[in-house]
């Protein structure tokens, strides 16, 4: 799947970077002499603050607030400024004359202490009561434009909810959505750590589980901490009513990206369309992935095989274990065990069952109304 950006250009903003001249001077685009001059685009689409329309196209806004640091030595990157569009202005004479002046600024600007800019764990809606933070940085020298060209660090997910066989009528814009497993267990990571020297994300750094909701309102639409998934974990719970749809991760959610197929890329966002059945008959509850995109915030490709979650409810007790993960073959097990299947067959390697030593918990057949298991045709 090819992920595509629309690069929204918000034209030239006359500005420069710490304290002084007359205001007038810089908001009638009227650079005071040996000003830094500046111009701006965010890439992507933004659908809150700073001043945009519906396709994410706009500007700043005068006053709006980044932090900017702004170096000569990466050694010594200095201190999360204040920076106020088209007011606040910063001289070369300050920074360096000499050598090239690095620019590393993010929207709104991070209120909190930053001991190490570098290494800044950040978490949406915290500090700044916001759930996306933008980054921009350039390198200049004196008498150059810095042109900042700010992008997305978050990860927009959105989930779509389409009712489906079994579903008929039924009204799905009080929908609850979460990010949590069968049992309420949070599922994903609050927190990723930032370079907000060079807008950089550390997968492997990340702050405690949180479990984000839609709060009854169908849909979703939720900026998240860019995060690697596990396919086949829980992830997401569905109620409509008294009935629940558990979603797990599926083996493939970023097709654009080999090495990291389950990530939730910073800068890009992915959206979810998932049909929800019931069996009228048994009351079984059934999920279907029917498509997903993944962009770079902005238009993006298309997947088009539609990938199954769960399928019909079990006929038989005939497991085959062959190419699957302990997670997918423990989900499979226990469909058949809620249609009431007594009487089991598997096959495939022993591996794939996913059981740990001596421990009968990690046994799915254990305590359950299993009468018959056969295991002649299991390996390893």
């Amino acid at each position: 799947m090819k992920a595509m950006k629309l690069i929204t250009t918000l034209g030239l903003a006359t500005l420069a970077l710490v304290a002084c001249t007359d205001e007038d001077e810089v908001q009638s685009n009227i650079l005071p002499k040996g000003a830094v001059h500046l111009t701006t685009q965010i890439e992507g689409v933004q659908t809150r603050a700073p001043q945009l329309d519906a396709e994410g196209k706009g500007n700043f806004v005068q006053g709006d607030i980044w932090g900017m640091y702004a170096y000569a030595d990466t050694a010594v990157p200095g201190e999360n400024r204040e920076y106020k569009y088209q007011q606040t202005v910063l001289y070369w004479k300050d920074l360096s004359e000499t050598s090239p002046v690095t620019f590393s600024a993010h929207y709104p600007r991070i209120t909190a202490d930053i001991a190490n800019p570098a290494a800044y764990m950040y978490t949406p809606l915290e500090w700044n009561k916001t759930d996306d933070l933008l980054h921009a940085t350039a390198t200049a020298s004196k008498g150059e434009t810095v042109a900042l060209t700010f992008k997305h660090l978050m990860h927009r997910l959105i989930i779509k909810l389409t009712a489906g066989e079994g579903m008929t009528g039924t009204d799905l814009t009080t929908a609850l959505i979460n990010s949590a497993g069968k049992n309420g267990n949070y599922t994903m990571y609050s927190g990723v750590e930032i370079n907000l020297l060079t807008g950089e994300v550390d997968y492997g750094r990340y702050a405690g589980m949180i479990q984000h909701t839609n709060e009854n309102r169908g849909n979703a639409d939720w900026k998240v901490a860019p995060q690697d998934l596990t396919a086949g974990a829980e992830w997401l719970r569905i109620m409509v009513g008294e009935d629940m749809w558990c979603y797990n991760v599926p083996d493939i959610l970023n097709s654009s990206n080999s090495s990291h197929p389950t990530r939730l890329e910073s800068g890009k966002q992915l959206t979810l369309n998932l049909t929800l059945k019931k069996n009228q008959q048994t009351g079984q509850t059934e999920m279907e992935l029917s498509g997903s995109d993944i962009s770079g915030w902005g238009y993006g490709g298309t997947i088009t095989d539609d990938v199954v979650i769960g399928g019909d409810t079990p006929a038989d007790g005939n497991i085959n274990m062959i190419g699957k993960t302990a997670e997918e073959v423990k989900t499979a097990i226990n469909a058949a065990l809620d249609a009431g299947i007594t009487e089991f067959t598997l096959t495939g390697p022993i591996a794939n069952l996913g059981l740990s030593g001596g421990n009968f918990f990690m046994n799915p057949f254990y305590n359950t109304t299993v009468t018959k298991l056969d295991l002649s045709g299991v390996t390893g």
